[in-house]
This record gives structure tokens, C-alpha cells and sequence, in this order.
């Protein structure tokens, strides 16, 4: 029995041995097979899985004693994706399993890449396991990763790093690449970065170079680097304490910023109960951009405050192929945000110091230093951004401020843009202006160049369902404007007036001008009222329309405005329509009214803009004063030349009056870009401006002052230093045929930029033509045909000037032999019944009949011996009968107008067989009557002979002087007044009259 126990006992031991054994055996097994790639790669993805927050794929992993590599590991974690296709790592195991401390001696990898964009999210699925907890596949990339990796952020930057386990790091070298996404969703910025250093451990700083540099230019600033010094500190062997980058940043192997380079200073540091962050951003010893922010445990939301001090040099390396102008930026505020940066929010200021703007854009250069400020206080939570209050000013040269203030708080959704009110149907924002320069619109309208500042102006925004509405609460006023175009000032000392407002929706926009005011020193100059709107949709134009009038006395009486007489008259008003669109069509009506009411001009103008700056236009006008009516037709093209707008024109007409053409002289000048007629000063270009071409002219009948010309036709070539008329040519009635040409040259080098020269002939015209008709019942006092050459010349500082100071120079000459001339019949210009020189009583008789005979009334001599008349008084009177009407041989008359606009008749000479006359005179120039009514001043030297001298003989009017002719000359000149019209003959009759009477006198016996 007990030999049986014993035996049962010794099986239970062998079998308890043989548990052991095998247990030993196993264990050895288990012990070798952990040591094995294969089970430590299917233990590390079993991690893997079942880790939260990471999802992933491993190759291999091998852990030996001491040693640990890592092949082709991919993770993803948070948005962020890692591919480390190696890893080399010393790391003593016994201490790390047993003592759970990791003492890594170092830690090898290279050409990593980690994606901060996530863009690689799921990709490659299918090739490698990607698991989450559970086993189910990985999450697509959704809008909550952003919010999740910020959580993470905001459980602390050096709490959320809290290890497992004590660790010391001894030595690192790490290379590889950081994948940035680029602004707009382009190309990423890759960063090239390596990693060297070591000795983090409790009490001691770990110390590790850092050198990061973008190799491509998806942030559009490649060949940027940095290079600096990572600092970590431990306060305990699990607990990262303290972790500072230091980095100077350069470009291609320079300072991206000059002598002064930009240092970076990025700190985290834990203290009791919170941890703090720094970041500072210096040049030299200035500050350009610093932050301070405070995590505290148990609040759980960030408080912090920032600081900028920004140059145009700090932000010159950003923008290398853009010149900026001086800038200076500094602000400061204050923000707050909740885990997981859910909610935002920040409040500050801005202030903006801005000058040489003209880099940005020419225009601007005219505001000279510029000033921004700006109060804000927004929130962001989620997509949208609230505003609870907004200010901004934005200040022009020395002074001046447009300002924009919010009425009520708002949210714009920030992925549709959408806005929201507190109160839908209260107003949104506020705008006011006050002193702001005018300069900044300079050069945007037509080559208009303003100064002067707005006075005031105030307007509300109002928004609801998507639409805008701006409505005006004071009119936009500026005094002082002056308009200057290609350095001439076109106007100053003017005031402006604008009621402006404007609705804009999806459907279309809407902006109207009702009205703008233009006056001066008090009184309204021009009104204009206008509305523009636009209809959304494709190829839509915009649609301008509108009305306008001027007060043209008030324009002319104000010396501001340049030019402003070119129209004479009394008022102007019209309407015009446009359609903005490929191209612009315009439609435009015109009338002047005179003050004369029969004065008037109408017009119509219609013109298509096309998309390469071509104009075509059609402009009838009509020019009534009186009974004198032009009807005239511009039509033309205006181009774009090489050398300046080229405009060709055609000006046609029925009857037309020259005094009418001038009326269209400055609209084309404008149309070439030119300068106002009248305007003051040297002009700099001529007043026809860039206009290159030329203009062709066609006209049934001209009418110039008292002269017509049938079928005028004439052309005018245009180019930049000259107009020059050729080919001009019209036939006068009676068919006498008008020719001319000429030029006004353009130099402005020169003492007087514009020089005339300009011939003009008409040739043969009758004598009535050139005199004047008779008096009714009168014969004229020249019969004949006559050639005419006038010939102009003259200089000056501008078109005005020109005009003023042109010489004009008349040749009459005789075309024919046979005229007649009625000069010295005193009876042919008026009928006298009483003698102007008074004789004695003994010959009253004999002076009356020799009165009458002299001057037309009696003209029989059969009764001579009955009237006992003396041989003297017979000579005369046979003298008087024969002078007052013989046939010349030749005519030649010169006459100058001068500057005072007075004829001067500086040669006069008329040949006949047995007379000669030779004289000069004026005709003064009175404003407001015509040639013909001017008054007349002429001295005439007559000289005689053969049969003329010896009835003269023994009057005692004949000097002993002959001319060069072999005439013997009379001993005093006669004279002439009155007019044209009515030429005064008196002195002539008076002279006539004492030669008859002398001998008479003589001959009385006493009493």
C-alpha cells in the first residue's frame, strides 16, 4: 500500500517536472521568438491598431539588445503624415523594460518626409493596412482634423508631451522633409530639414542645430533658410520644462534683409499652474513682430497679447520683383481663445505710415505720405467672423480723412462671404469724408489731373438679402479744385456739390448722380444729373444716361476757367446715353442758346469706342444767328498710332458761314487731345494736341464776312509740329476763283511756339465786290476788276495770342485796264445846296453857280460869258468836270491790319493817261461795326499833266514838283473821310471852291 503511494507521488513529480520542462521550453521559445523581425512587426502593428488617433503601415520593425531599426513606416496622425522609410536606433533594452527608463544613445534617419497638409490621407490603402481602433479602415480627410490637431495643441504644448516613461536623448541626426501647404491650394513648399545635437536630459539643456531651407517656390520665396539652435529642457525625467528655437533666416546663402537679418525667437516655457508662450521676430534691436500668450491649466483658454513695428525692408525679401513704397506698420493688441481654438477672439489697432505710393501705381505718387488707422474687435468661431466693432480713417498727404465706422455688430460667413446684421432694416456702416486730397483721382478720367480736397461728405451702407444700398446723408462737397490736362489748367478756384448714390445686388449694380453741382464764388456754373447701371449677366453693358446745363455768362465772367468763351452765349444744355460694353456707343445732343434769342447752335453727336481705342463719329451741327444758318456735318475716325491718336475728319455742309466754322475748331482739338481755345500761358503742345491726320472740307457755299464762295473744297494735314493747308480753293460770283494755302508750325523750343505763314487769292473780282456797292441812284466810285492777294503772318505764346498778333497784309491790283474811277466827283457822294468856305457878298452870286456846277447841280456852260465867270474859275470848273470821272490805267492798293485790328493803307496809287493819284490812310477799327462803317481817313497826292495842268495852270493849286512819273503834283494833299459807306468829300470841294473863288475875289472893284 505504501509502495503504491510512493509510486503515484513520483508520477505527480515526473509530471510536474514535465510541465516545468515544457513551461521551460516554452518560455525559451517565446523568449528567442520576441527577438524575431516577424513577431516584433506583428506586435508593433497590433500597437498600431489599437492606438487611438493613429492609423498607419509598417514594413519591419527588428529590436535587438541595444539596437532598433524601423523600415517604411507610414503614419498618419491628426491631419499630419509621416514616411520614414528607415530608422536607426541605440536604445539599451534591459533599462528600458525593466527600469521602464529609454536611454536613447542616438537615433538615425534620413530622407523622411512629413506632410503637414495631410495630403496623402488614405492613399495606398489597398497596397498596406491602414487600421483605426476597431479594425475599420481609416476616416476620409474631414473638415473636424484641423479642430483635433489645435485640441491636442491646447492640452498644452509641453503638458500635451508627457511621456510614458523617463527619457534621455543623447544624440540625434535627423534629414529629411517638411511638406507646407501653399496659400491658394498650389504646389507645396518643400522645407529641407536636418537636425543634429543632443544631451536632453533631467538637469541638463539639450542643445540641437536645426537647418530648414525651402527648396521650391510653392510659398514663393525659394531659396529661403534658417539656421539656429533648438533648446531643450527637462524638469523632470518624464516632463519637458522648457523647448526655445533661435534661428536667423537668409536667402540663396545671404541676409534676405540686408545689413540687419531677421532673427527668430519661438519659446515655451511651463511654470506653476500654466505655461507661457513666446514669439519675437527682431532686426537689430528693433522688434518687428513679438507675442505673449498664457495657457493656464485650469482655465483652459489662451490670453495673450501682440506687438508689430513693420518696414517696407522687412517685407522687401517677400516681394523681390516689386518695388514698395516707405512703409512703417506698428500695432498692438490683445486675444483670446478656447480649446480647441473653437473660438477667437482679438482686439487692437493698426496704425499705417505710407509715402512714395507711386511705385504702386503712378497716380497715387500725387498723395505724397499717406496714413491708415485702424480699431477693431472681431471674433472667429468656426467659418465666421463676428465684428463687434470696426473703425478705419485713412488720411492724404498733410491732411484730409476718409473714415468707415460700423453701426452694428455683423458676421460674415468667411467661405461664402455671406453677411449678416444684428438688425437686418438698421444701417450698417458709416463713411464720412473730410479734407481728402483729389490728387488720388488724378489721370483716371481722360488725362485729367485734379488737386484741391473734399470739404465734406457723409453716407450710411445699408445691407439686407445679399444687396447694398449706399445712400447719401450730406452731399460730397470740394472747394478750391483746380482740372489741369497735359499742363494746361483748365480750371480753379471751382467748387463741387455731389449727391451720390448706389444699389448693388446679385442681380446687377446701380449708381446715380443726382445731382453734381460745379460753382464758383457763389455762383452755379454747370449741373449735371446722371445714372449708370448694370444688369448681370453675359456680354451685359453698362448703361449711362443723363442730363447736364451751363450757365455760359457765368463761365465766361469766372477767369478760372481756361477757354471758357470759345462758345459765345448764353446758356448750354443737354442730355447723352452710353452703353459700356466690347465696345461703347454714345449718343449726345447739344444746344447753345445766344443772347441774342435768334442766336443758337444745335447739334447731335453719335460715336462708337471700339476695343482697341478706335472712335467713329458722325456730328451734324447747326449754327443759327439770325438769318445767317450753317448747317455742317463732322464725320470722322479717331485711331491709335504709333506716334499719337491719329483723326481723320470730313466736314461738309450746304451754306456756311466762316464765323460758324470756328464753333468746331476746339471739340476737335479736344478729340486730338489739344488745349482749350483762350486759354491763358505758353502752351507746352499745340492746341490741336497729339492729333495726327488730316481733315477735308466741302462746302456747297462759304460765306467770309461780305465775300461768298461757291463749291469750297479745301484739305488740311495734320501732324505734330504743323497744320498745313493745301489744295484749298472756292470761286467767288462773277466767277472769280479763290485759291490758298499755308501752315501754323509748332515749336516749343522756341521764343513764340506758333508760327503762321498763310497766302490767300482771289482773282478777277469786280470793284463792288471790294468797295461796296453804291448808293442808290449813285454811280460807283471804282468800276473795273481787280486781282487780290492777302498774305498773313504771325506769331505767339498760344492760339490767342496768335490770333491777336497776326499780320495780315492785302495787294489789290488793277486785273484789267479801262476802270473807271469817280473819286474826285464831290457830286457823287452827296448834293450840297450851300458853299462850306464862306466868299464876300460881291461874288455869292457867281459862287452859288459855281457850286452847282462843280458839285453836279448845273452843269451848262453855253451862258458862260452871261454868267461872267473869269478864265480861273472856267479852268477850275472844266478841271472838276474832267477829274471827277476818267479811265485808269492801273490800280495797286497795300493794306495792313495791325495788332489794334485797324486797316492801315499803307500804299495806294492809281495811273491814268493825264492823272496820278498816290496816297495812304486807315480805316479804324471800331468793335462792332463792320468795314464798311468804320471811320475812314485817307491823303491822296494827285498829280497831273498835258491837258490837266493847263486847265490848272492858273488856279494856283499846282506845286513846281513833278512825281516820278513826269506828274506835276498839286501843292496840298486832298483829303477824305467819313466811311466806306459814305466817303466825306468836303475837304476836296472846299479845295475846289477857294481855287474857283480866288480870282473872283481879286477882281471886285470898290464900291
Amino acid at each position: 500500500m505504501g509502495s503504491h503511494r510512493a509510486i503515484h507521488r513520483l508520477k505527480i513529480v515526473r509530471f510536474l517536472l514535465s510541465l516545468l520542462l515544457l513551461a521551460a521550453i516554452l518560455a525559451a521559445i517565446l523568449v528567442v521568438a520576441s527577438f524575431s523581425p516577424l513577431v516584433q512587426t506583428w506586435a508593433a502593428r497590433m500597437a498600431l491598431k489599437h492606438r487611438p488617433g493613429i492609423y498607419g503601415s509598417l514594413d519591419s520593425i527588428s529590436a535587438g539588445f541595444g539596437e532598433v531599426d524601423v523600415t517604411d513606416l507610414h503614419l498618419e496622425v491628426n491631419g499630419a503624415v509621416l514616411t520614414l522609410p528607415s530608422l536607426e536606433a541605440k536604445v539599451p533594452l534591459t533599462t528600458s523594460v525593466w527600469d521602464r527608463k529609454v536611454v536613447i544613445r542616438s537615433l538615425d534617419a534620413e530622407g523622411w518626409t512629413l506632410d503637414l497638409g495631410g495630403r496623402s490621407k488614405g492613399e495606398g490603402a489597398s497596397a498596406k493596412v491602414a487600421l483605426m481602433p476597431g479594425g475599420g479602415p481609416g476616416p476620409a480627410q474631414t473638415e473636424t482634423i484641423p479642430a483635433q490637431t489645435v485640441d491636442r495643441v491646447f492640452r498644452g504644448i509641453l503638458s500635451g508631451w508627457k511621456l510614458p516613461c523617463d527619457v534621455s536623448l543623447d544624440g540625434v541626426d535627423l534629414e529629411g522633409d517638411v511638406l507646407v501647404p501653399a496659400p491658394g491650394g498650389g504646389e507645396p513648399a518643400k522645407i529641407h530639414v536636418i537636425i543634429k545635437g543632443g544631451g536632453m536630459a533631467v538637469g541638463s539643456e539639450g542643445v540641437f542645430t536645426v537647418e530648414a531651407a525651402v527648396t521650391n517656390d510653392g510659398l514663393r520665396i525659394s531659396g529661403l533658410a534658417a539656421n539656429g539652435s533648438l533648446i531643450v529642457a527637462m524638469g523632470s525625467p518624464r516632463v519637458v520644462s522648457r523647448m526655445e528655437i533661435k534661428a536667423d533666416l537668409s536667402a540663396n546663402g545671404e541676409s534676405l534683409w540686408g545689413d540687419l537679418p531677421l532673427s527668430a525667437d519661438i519659446a515655451a516655457f511651463r511654470g506653476a499652474g500654466e505655461e507661457t508662450y513666446t514669439l519675437g521676430l527682431s532686426r537689430g534691436g528693433r522688434q518687428v513682430a513679438t507675442a505673449l500668450a498664457h495657457f493656464p491649466e485650469t482655465a483652459r483658454k489662451l490670453r495673450g497679447s501682440w506687438k508689430v513695428d513693420l518696414r517696407e525692408s522687412d517685407l522687401a525679401a517677400f516681394f523681390r520683383d516689386h518695388p514698395l513704397p516707405q512703409l512703417v506698420i506698428t500695432g498692438a493688441g490683445r486675444f483670446d481663445a478656447e480649446a480647441p481654438f473653437t473660438r477667437i477672439h482679438s482686439t487692437g489697432g493698426l496704425t499705417v505710415a505710407a509715402s512714395d505710393l507711386g511705385v504702386l501705381a503712378s497716380p497715387l505718387g500725387r498723395l505724397g505720405a499717406v496714413g491708415l488707422e485702424a480699431q477693431f474687435d472681431l471674433t472667429h468661431s468656426g467659418r465666421v467672423v463676428r465684428v463687434d466693432h470696426l473703425t478705419a480713417s485713412v488720411g492724404g498727404g498733410q491732411k484730409g480723412v476718409a473714415a468707415v465706422r460700423s453701426l452694428q455688430a455683423f458676421d460674415l460667413d468667411e467661405r461664402t462671404g455671406d453677411l449678416k446684421l444684428a438688425d437686418p432694416h438698421g444701417d450698417w456702416l458709416e463713411v464720412s469724408i473730410q479734407g481728402f486730397p483729389l490728387a488720388s483721382f488724378s489721370n483716371l478720367i481722360g488725362g485729367l489731373a485734379f488737386a484741391g480736397n473734399c470739404t465734406g461728405g457723409e453716407f450710411v451702407v445699408r445691407t439686407a438679402n445679399g444687396a447694398f444700398s449706399l445712400r447719401p446723408k450730406a452731399a460730397l462737397t470740394a472747394a478750391g479744385v483746380s482740372v489741369e490736362r497735359a499742363g494746361q489748367i483748365l480750371g480753379r478756384d471751382l467748387d463741387l456739390s455731389l449727391l451720390l448714390g448706389a444699389d448693388c445686388s446679385a442681380q446687377g449694380w446701380h449708381v446715380q448722380c443726382a445731382p453734381l453741382v460745379l460753382s464758383s464764388a457763389g455762383r452755379r456754373l454747370a449741373t449735371v444729373e446722371a445714372k449708370a447701371s448694370w444688369i448681370t449677366g453675359e456680354d451685359q453693358p453698362v448703361d449711362v444716361d443723363g442730363t447736364w446745363n451751363t450757365d455760359l455768362d457765368a463761365l465766361a465772367s469766372n477767369p478760372g476757367i481756361a477757354g471758357a468763351r470759345w462758345i459765345e452765349g448764353r446758356a448750354a444744355s443737354g442730355d447723352f446715353s452710353l452703353k459700356l460694353g466690347s465696345s461703347t456707343d454714345i449718343e449726345a445732343k447739344l444746344t447753345v442758346l445766344g443772347h441774342d434769342p435768334d442766336h443758337s447752335v444745335t447739334a447731335g453727336v453719335s460715336a462708337d469706342v471700339y476695343a482697341d481705342g478706335e472712335v467713329s463719329f458722325l456730328a451734324p451741327v447747326k449754327v443759327a444767328f439770325g438769318s445767317s444758318v450753317s448747317d455742317v456735318s463732322a464725320e470722322g475716325t479717331r485711331t491709335r498710332g504709333d506716334d499719337g491718336p491719329r483723326i481723320d475728319v470730313k466736314l461738309t455742309g450746304g451754306n456756311v458761314a466762316l464765323d460758324h466754322l470756328r464753333l468746331l475748331a476746339t471739340p476737335l482739338a479736344l478729340l486730338g487731345g489739344g488745349r482749350v481755345a483762350g486759354a491763358e500761358g505758353r502752351d507746352r503742345i499745340p492746341f490741336w494736341g497729339n492729333w495726327v491726320g488730316h481733315a477735308t472740307v466741302a462746302f456747297d457755299r462759304l460765306s467770309a464776312g461780305d465775300a461768298d464762295f461757291n463749291g469750297v473744297d479745301a484739305t488740311v494735314d495734320v501732324d505734330h509740329g504743323s497744320l498745313r493747308l493745301k489744295g484749298g480753293g472756292g470761286r467767288r460770283p462773277q466767277k472769280a476763283m479763290a485759291t490758298g494755302e499755308g501752315s501754323i508750325s509748332f515749336d516749343p523750343a522756341a521764343k513764340f511756339p506758333y508760327d503762321l505763314k498763310a497766302v490767300a487769292t482771289i482773282n478777277p473780282v469786280d470793284a463792288a465786290t471790294l468797295f461796296g456797292a453804291p448808293q442808290p441812284g449813285q454811280d460807283p466810285v471804282i468800276e473795273g476788276r481787280f486781282s487780290v492777294v492777302r498774305t498773313l503772318t504771325g506769331k505767339g505764346a498760344n492760339l490767342d495770342d496768335l490770333a491777336a498778333f497776326t499780320h495780315e497784309e492785302d495787294q489789290v491790283t488793277s486785273a484789267s485796264t479801262g476802270g473807271i474811277i469817280r473819286l474826285l466827283k464831290p457830286g457823287a457822294f452827296q448834293a450840297v445846296t450851300d458853299v462850306a468856305t464862306p466868299v464876300s457878298d460881291s461874288v455869292k452870286t457867281a459862287g452859288s453857280f459855281l457850286v452847282g456846277v462843280v458839285f453836279g447841280v448845273k452843269k451848262d456852260f453855253s451862258n458862260a460869258g452871261t454868267n461872267k465867270v473869269s478864265k480861273t474859275t472856267e479852268a477850275v470848273l472844266n478841271f472838276a468836270d474832267q477829274v471827277s470821272e476818267f479811265n485808269y490805267d492801273q490800280i495797286a492798293v497795300t493794306a495792313i491790319r495791325g495788332y489794334d485790328r485797324t486797316l492801315h493803307l499803307v500804299k495806294m496809287e492809281m495811273t491814268a493817261a493825264d492823272e496820278h493819284l498816290t496816297g495812304s490812310g486807315q480805316i479804324t477799327y471800331v468793335e462792332g461795326l463792320p468795314l464798311s462803317a468804320q471811320p475812314l481817313h485817307v491823303d491822296l497826292q494827285l498829280g497831273v499833266r498835258n491837258g490837266m495842268a493847263d486847265l490848272l495852270s492858273t488856279s494856283g493849286l499846282l506845286s513846281s514838283h513833278k512825281d516820278e512819273l513826269g506828274y506835276t503834283l498839286l501843292n496840298q494833299p486832298i483829303r477824305f473821310g467819313g466811311t466806306l459807306a459814305h466817303i466825306d468829300p468836303s475837304a476836296w470841294r472846299d479845295l475846289l471852291v477857294k481855287a474857283a473863288t480866288r480870282k473872283l475875289d481879286s477882281e471886285k472893284s470898290p464900291k
